[in-house]
């Protein structure tokens, strides 16, 4: 994933900023994922979380919650207050390499990192309940199972006050069942990263846990007030929906 935002950030048209992810890549290594992968889905979902990263802050909120974080450079890369608290939460061992590697750099915020496995029990030392969060949820429900993604949403509801944001991306079942993605679908499961997780309508089910929603799938975030619009190379369109939400 960061392959893909040092790739963006190098054209002089690019629609995500991302000047840290290219420390995060070895020298001249490209992503070796095939022509198929939906790469333009990582550039236009880190764009799309980065403006409601800054609306929410604008609002007030102090607390953000990093679920699957992996690469996210947004406690480097983007003007976040100095009261602000950054929690990244990942797979042990997923995290401290990025650290590392980042170590000559300042978060503009205070970052926490915590190893959690979301599919089982987690809890998150640090985070306060009784304020306002955003919640972001980046590449992560392509990997979970229906019950798991409900699970994981259960769980942020509980932790959410009035107020709270999430923002994540997931696949239409219409991802997982078109002909043109069967080959890049192959290739993740041969590497054991399989796509297992769809929402037909993410909008209908975060309803049910109490949230507001809006869901846009990719190529049709043109008529979206609060996002940019997309360049033409990035305007394809697929089956990938992009959510959203706050918590009256």
């Amino acid at each position: 994933m960061a392959g893909f935002r040092a790739e963006e950030h190098r054209r002089e048209d690019r629609y995500l900023e991302d000047p840290f992810a290219q420390v995060l890549v070895p020298a001249g290594e490209r992503p070796a994922v095939g022509d198929e992968a939906p790469n333009a889905m990582v550039i236009i979902r880190g764009r799309l979380v980065d403006e409601t990263v800054l609306s929410a802050v604008e609002e007030g909120v102090r607390q953000i919650v990093s679920l699957g974080a992996g690469s996210d450079t947004r406690a480097y890369r983007l003007r976040l207050p100095g009261d602000l608290h950054y929690i990244e939460v990942d797979l042990p061992g997923q995290l401290a390499e990025k650290a590392g590697l980042l170590e000559d750099f300042r978060a503009s915020c205070r970052v926490s990192r915590l190893e959690v496995d979301l599919r089982g029990e987690w809890g998150l030392e640090g985070f306060d309940p009784a304020v306002p969060s955003l919640w972001t949820v980046e590449g992560v429900f392509y990997y979970l199972r229906e019950e798991q993604i409900g699970d994981v949403l259960r769980k942020i509801t509980e932790r959410s006050v009035p107020g709270s944001w999430l923002a994540f991306d997931v696949p239409h079942p219409g991802y997982l069942a078109a002909a043109e993605n069967q080959g890049f679908l192959r290739f993740m499961a041969e590497r054991g990263s399989g796509f297992t997780g769809a929402m037909a309508d993410p909008a209908a089910c975060l309803a049910r846990y109490g949230w507001e929603a809006e869901a846009h799938l990719q190529g049709d975030l043109n008529g979206v007030g609060w996002v940019p619009p997309l360049p033409g190379r990035l305007a394809r369109r697929q089956e990938i929906w992009f959510v959203r939400a706050r918590k009256a």
